[in-house]
């Protein structure tokens, strides 16, 4: 991948590496003046050689090539955290720059910054519910999840509760039965939403998750004030605002009032990730006091970002060639 940051280097150095040879002379002339020495002489070879061997190495580090880093052993705290996201029309609604849904995937990467260690695992939900991650601790593939939630996931333009709390509590159970849990081990259900549900009653899957230990934390997003609905098409691009059945405009505001009664239910308050509150660290400090089963670490592969070496060396090799002279016959 092309670093940002090489483009800002070629704006430095590319200059400075056209003024040294563009005036080489003048170069020469400091270099004996200041250390007292000449310009040393070598034959053609080694110029062109030191250059090839510049552009190779930056070749090298445009392609990211990476050096072994060694084992990371993660801690692995044992806690199973499910989060289920919101992804209704209404999660496109711009009270939230840039909108409801991309601020809880921008919070969403950090949180699991901070739980890395716990299994997390990923449902998005409308009027049905879909598991996108099963548990794991692998917080790449949790993160890259995240990074593809969207409103054009589902036809439906509104959400119920009701889908996403029994494959909650499904997806609980079947991993208990491939796995151990240890009787330490808190298990965690976070439901971000702005609170609009058009679904029936909820208690009966509010029920199912108590009985298999799961703790429901609420998470309101939006503002009370809301905003206008945007329509999207298939491909996710915006068209015009949505219609209510009467033909007026839809709006969505947030409804905390059903999410503080679920919450209370686990004994849990209400998290608020609105405009004003645009940090989830409440709802990790909360998770991080719950419980946590003490499981083997687990074992991983790092890496090392070679970029810096490789654009240095070539640096080095291409200023070098630039004090060599072809010798003469």
């Amino acid at each position: 991948m092309l670093r940002p940051y090489f483009l800002g280097m070629l704006v430095l150095v590319l200059p400075a590496l056209w003024a040294l040879w563009r005036f080489r002379q003048l170069t020469s002339e400091l270099i004996r003046v200041w250390f007292g020495t000449q310009v040393i002489a070598h034959r053609p070879w080694l110029v062109f050689g030191l250059r090839a061997a510049s552009v190779v190495l930056l070749m090298l580090a445009l392609l990211g090539l990476r050096f072994a880093g060694g084992v990371e052993r993660l801690p692995a705290r044992g806690r199973q955290v499910y989060f289920a996201v919101d992804v209704s029309a209404s999660m496109n609604v711009s009270d939230i720059a840039p909108s409801r849904l991309e601020k809880v995937k921008r919070e969403l990467s950090r949180v699991a910054k901070r739980l890395r260690g716990d299994q997390l695992g990923l449902i998005a939900y409308a009027s049905f519910a879909y598991t996108m991650c099963p548990l794991t601790t692998d917080f790449e593939a949790f993160e890259t999840y995240v990074g593809m939630l969207n409103s054009e996931q589902f036809a439906s333009q509104g959400s119920e509760l009701r889908p996403v709390l029994y494959e909650a509590a499904r997806r609980f159970e079947e991993h208990s039965a491939k796995e151990s849990v240890d009787a330490d081990q808190s298990r965690v259900l976070v439901l971000l939403t702005d609170g609009e549900d058009r679904g029936l009653k909820t208690a009966s899957a509010l029920a199912l998750l108590r009985d298999v230990g799961v703790v429901v934390v609420p998470v309101a997003v939006g503002t009370r004030s809301g905003g206008l609905v945007p329509g999207r098409d298939a491909t996710g691009n915006p068209t015009g605002t949505l219609r209510t059945t009467d033909g007026g405009l839809a709006r969505s505001n947030r409804e905390d009032e059903g999410l503080r009664k679920l919450g209370a239910t686990f004994g849990q308050d209400l998290v608020v990730l609105d405009a004003s509150d645009d940090s989830l660290e409440e709802l990790v400090d909360r998770i991080e006091r719950l419980p946590a089963a003490v499981l083997p670490g687990q074992a991983k592969e790092i890496s090392r970002d070679g970029y810096g070496l490789l654009t240095l060396l070539a640096v080095a090799l291409l200023s070098t060639s630039l004090f060599l002279k072809p010798r003469r016959a």
